[in-house]
């Protein structure tokens, strides 16, 4: 009968609510949770029907995996670190994972990472969302512009971003079988607040988000992305010309050019952005040497060297 009146249009939002309240009284459920006036989540708690026989998300999105970033072909992988993160992706129940750390550390590259091996071995779709806004209207227009790129928009003629973005929140939250990727997301609390707002319910989706906030929330885990081992960053840090060199330092056999490989990861902290950028420039030159890096390093230090290197320098993210 609810959904009979909501379909023809005869009730309010408020109405309904009320309508809802009265029905809960009478059959002696508790008072629900308010959950705002989306009357999808209204339904499904007045008819205890799960999301996907209520909800309006009838198809999937015709592409079952979206991330606009590409695969680093130097990413220096840590001992069952995406394995770890791929069981705790998919262990029930769902709970939200953050990839924090400093700028640079190579947290959007590990999410690619963890996409990709999401949709190979699992076997489920992956959408990328740029969530670096700070309130709901910027939240509803990076789930608007998902919507647009998958070409998912709701059966209705309204085609708004609020349509849009609820349309796929309500897609996400009726499917587990799916990786939500929320990149760059500036406070950790967004991450469970407006993707409920939009949706009307909590997503039933996989949520990994990356951010420079460690904070730690209730029902949120966090992955604080580590810097990289010695022998990873002697592999970022050298090109293949330079293969004899890492040879020796994988043997520890030290002379001067492994000395010279050594001192600028040691100075770098192996940091993978800054030895990202190293790299860059002895590709960059082929006649610049190990010890003319160092030199330029003394003489007018990594950050003026990246300078050089326009298109070249990673994403610090």
């Amino acid at each position: 009968e609810l959904r009979a009146r909501d379909i023809a249009g005869y009730v309010t939002p408020t109405q309904l609510l009320a309508f809802l309240e009265e029905r809960m009284r009478q059959i002696g459920v508790p008072h629900p949770r308010r959950l705002g006036v989306d009357t999808s989540a209204f339904c499904i708690l007045a008819t205890h029907e799960p999301p996907s026989s209520v909800l309006v998300a009838k198809e999937h999105p015709s592409r079952e995996y979206f991330v606009p970033r590409t695969p680093s072909t130097v990413f220096q992988k840590r001992p069952n670190e995406i394995e770890q993160l791929l069981d705790q992706l998919v262990a029930t129940p769902r709970q939200p994972i953050g990839l924090v750390g400093m700028p640079g550390i190579g947290k959007s590259q590990l999410a690619v990472q963890l996409a990709e091996q999401y949709h190979a071995q699992i076997h489920g779709r992956v959408y990328w969302v740029n969530a670096d806004g700070h309130d709901r209207d910027a939240w509803r227009d990076s789930f608007a512009i998902l919507s647009r790129q998958l070409n998912y928009r709701p059966d209705s003629s309204v085609n708004d971003a609020e349509a849009l973005a609820t349309h796929m929140a309500g897609y996400l939250a009726q499917h587990q079988n799916i990786l939500l990727i929320l990149d760059n997301v500036q406070d950790p609390h967004y991450v469970i607040r407006f993707p409920i707002e939009l949706a009307g319910i909590p997503l039933q989706c996989s949520v990994l988000y990356t951010s420079l906030s460690q904070q730690r929330l209730d029902n949120v885990l966090t992955y604080p992305v580590p810097l990289l081992s010695n022998t990873q960053a002697w592999h970022l840090l050298l090109p293949p010309r330079y293969d004899a060199v890492r040879a020796k330092l994988l043997a520890n056999e030290f002379d001067k050019e492994t000395q010279y490989a050594a001192d600028i990861c040691r100075y770098l902290r192996n940091h993978p952005m800054a030895l990202n950028c190293m790299r860059a420039l002895l590709l960059d030159d082929s006649e610049r040497t190990l010890a003319d890096l160092v030199e330029e390093m003394r003489q007018v230090g990594i950050l003026k060297l990246s300078d050089t290197l326009p298109g070249i320098y990673p994403d610090p993210r």
